[in-house]
């Protein structure tokens, strides 16, 4: 599988992760809701939900006093899928537009010839979108993953 496709699937599914607590369930909330800083958070005494601009992290607390976890997953922030939701939708106007415009052919416009270049443009830098954003996202999940980590396990 070609790296931009595991970009483009790893952009529309949830990831699991999970992190261990070294910390009670109190201390835990708190250090968590300290970590969070810069990103939107929604905590409660069961649930935390990490968004950032490009990933959010929804987790469940799990285990006991003594083994307390995190559990949850990364899934699509509403940014990004919105993203390409508009993405699919320009897509098949423009290639409509093309087709339609070919098919009827007619007068020598200048659409005749913008609007197919256009799209073969739009298919052709498609891919490079879909990094960029893939890489947004991963970037995104590396800052929530690594506040996490020195929330729970005092990592560095």
């Amino acid at each position: 599988m070609s790296e931009t496709r595991q970009l483009a699937r790893s952009l529309v599914e949830p990831e699991p992760a999970s992190f261990d607590s070294r910390h009670p369930r109190a201390e835990s909330i708190e250090r968590v809701r300290g970590a969070a800083r810069g990103f939107e958070l929604d905590l409660d005494g069961e649930h935390v939900v990490i968004t950032a601009r490009n990933a959010r992290y929804e987790g469940k607390w799990v285990g006991s006093a003594d083994a307390l976890r995190l559990e949850g997953e990364f899934i699509a922030g509403t940014r990004v899928q919105g993203f390409l939701k508009i993405t699919s939708a320009v897509m098949v106007l423009l290639v409509g537009a093309s087709a339609w415009i070919l098919w009827t052919g007619g007068d020598e416009s200048p659409a005749r010839f913008l609007v197919p270049l256009v799209t073969l443009l739009a298919i052709l830098g498609l891919p490079f979108v879909v990094t960029g954003v893939a890489s947004a996202r991963e970037a995104d999940k590396s800052r929530i993953r690594k506040a996490l980590r020195v929330a729970l396990e005092d990592e560095e």
